[in-house]
């Protein structure tokens, strides 16, 4: 979280909290880049949207700046991992491991952000700090993808 003035500092609770958003963000993040973007689904829509509503209740923080701080953090995120996916491609000494990875393009060639982060939500070309249109998009290819009889 970024450095706050001593008047802002954020509870223990929001404190918690943020850290558990960034840890479930970064799980939605590597298990995209693993291809399991049902999981990640899961992830974007059901974990993350009662996180940051509490967390938003927690920080105390104006609306716009706590967006920001999100959108930041998801950003930090997606470059973390695609960070550390690269490093282990190089890394790896296990040749069908070292496939795996490099089945993953380490720079798109003309996708958008979205496309690039959420290949299976890309035709709707969501901005990459678009957090709440990228749950929205979830939530309708886990409604198409899925059986009715659900």
């Amino acid at each position: 979280m970024p450095t706050l003035a001593p008047t802002e500092l954020p509870t223990p609770e929001a404190e918690r909290l943020w850290v558990e958003i960034a840890g479930q963000v970064r799980e939605a993040c590597i298990l995209r880049r693993q291809g399991r973007h049902h999981a990640t689904t899961q992830i974007l829509e059901r974990t993350l949207p009662p996180l940051i509503r509490s967390w938003s209740a927690e920080c105390a923080l104006p609306a716009a700046e706590a967006k920001a701080r999100l959108n930041q953090l998801f950003s930090e995120e997606q470059a973390r991992v695609e960070s550390h996916w690269i490093m282990a491609r190089f890394l790896s000494d296990d040749p069908a491991a070292a496939r795996r990875l490099s089945a993953f393009p380490s720079e798109p060639t003309s996708m958008s952000a979205a496309a690039m982060w959420f290949p299976a939500i890309a035709p709707r070309r969501i901005p990459l700090d678009d957090v709440a249109d990228m749950i929205d998009a979830a939530r309708e290819l886990d409604r198409s993808t899925v059986p009715a009889a659900r």
